[in-house]
């Protein structure tokens, strides 16, 4: 499916975006999931988490459980 993709965006002359900074990412989440930015403490907490694998889908099963 890749190569599909990549072939149509070549026909557009088209690129993919380049992934997400983890500070980008955490942002994105929060505004979209809640409708509002990270406090300090929250971005300190993901930043901080060492867990690669399985940071984001933590986070945003956190934000859909929580109530903003």
């Amino acid at each position: 499916i890749d190569s599909l993709i990549e072939k149509k965006l070549d026909s557009y002359n088209l690129r993919p975006n380049k992934i997400a900074s983890e500070e980008v990412f955490l942002r994105r989440a929060y505004l979209k999931v809640i409708g509002r930015i990270p406090t300090f403490d929250e971005t300190k907490e993901f930043l901080e988490d060492r867990d690669r694998s399985s940071k984001k889908s933590a986070l945003v099963d956190k934000l859909l459980g929580s109530h903003g």
